[in-house]
């Protein structure tokens, strides 16, 4: 007569219990979420991308194809962009730079950013430097196709002016941007405003 397979025979050979196989497969199924394990945590998550976003697990792992960046100084944004693109190395390596070097610190540039922040007023627009960048990921000169890139730069605005009055349309202000930062060569993929019900 043929027999099934025994489970707690299997196990007894390998010197093991019933409980430590589960606290096995438990362990290795929360390090697979824990790790987006072949996008598992990503696909979860974008079942539900409204409670997962609210959640700002998207911090974390892509939810429906996007990351969130938040500003990491005093929340005073946050936007979604396309998972597929990468930080800007560069970008971190000069901040963290800025960051390390006595001189950069010590200047009055800084000293006047160190006020205005501890005084709970805008900083001034930097258009060198950006707030947040994000590409492809492709080297300069090895791309095949077009390089895209998102950057975010912030600024304060002169008292009574809006965005609108002082840089026009948003497709405008954003080729004025361009080229006044990267000359011509670049090209404006896309520019608008967009109202934010939050602070």
């Amino acid at each position: 007569m043929e027999q099934g397979f025994d489970l707690e025979a299997a196990l007894r050979r390998l010197s093991t219990s019933p409980r430590r196989a589960l606290l096995y497969a438990g362990g290795s199924g929360l390090l697979a979420l824990g790790s987006n394990f072949m996008g598992g945590t990503s696909a979860l998550l974008s079942l539900a991308p409204g409670p997962s976003r609210s959640a700002r697990l998207d911090l974390v792992y892509p939810v429906a194809g996007f990351k969130r960046c938040v500003d990491p100084e005093g929340g005073s944004f946050s936007f979604i962009y396309p998972a597929r693109l990468l930080a800007d190395q560069r970008r971190a390596l000069l901040l963290r730079e800025r960051m390390n070097d006595p001189l950069l610190e010590r200047s009055a540039l800084d000293a006047e950013r160190r006020a205005r922040r501890a005084a709970g007023l805008p900083l001034p627009l930097t258009p060198s430097l950006s707030v947040a960048a994000f590409g492809n990921g492709t080297p300069r000169g090895f791309s095949l196709g077009a390089e895209e890139n998102l950057s975010l730069v912030v600024g304060a605005l002169p008292e009574g002016a809006t965005l609108h009055s002082a840089f026009g349309e948003p497709a405008d202000a954003a080729d004025k941007l361009l080229r006044r930062t990267r000359g011509g060569t670049v090209a404006l993929v896309d520019a608008r405003a967009v109202r934010s019900t939050t602070p």
